[in-house]
């Protein structure tokens, strides 16, 4: 078996005046690849993921990572570059399983549901029956 992880987050307050840019997310939590920090709260998951994963025997691919404090909603280029690189990543690795950290209430300039419009462009690439 073959696991992707990644992970795009924010806490977005439509109401806020100040849009969640590349520097927001470079400067809480942005990993490409292994993260290899000691555990915090964006990246729990993550070592969690890779160590029930390598318990398995499985192989983990790793991709990016990226998690911004609570702000406006996401300038639209930084949210579809994070994901392009994710779907990229799935598109080259192809894995059995993709598991996403995500927060569930990010939205970007021009998608109201940024983890929603993530998973269906995943599901595109490996199809239904994964």
């Amino acid at each position: 078996m073959k696991v992707l992880i990644a992970g795009i987050a924010t806490e977005t307050n439509s109401f806020s005046p100040i849009p969640t840019g590349a520097q927001s997310f470079e400067e809480t939590f942005l990993s490409r690849g292994a993260t290899e920090e000691a555990p915090n709260l964006f990246s729990a998951p993550l070592h969690e993921w890779r160590a029930a994963a390598e318990a398995r025997g499985w192989d983990v691919v790793e991709s990016l990572s990226a998690f911004a404090q609570p702000a406006g909603p996401t300038i639209r280029a930084v949210y579809e570059g994070y994901r392009d690189e994710i779907l990229a990543d799935i598109e080259a690795a192809r894995p059995d399983i993709v598991l996403f950290s995500m927060h569930g209430a990010m939205i970007a300039e021009g998608y109201d549901g940024c983890e929603g419009d993530l998973a269906t462009r995943a599901r595109a690439i490996l199809g239904e029956g994964r």
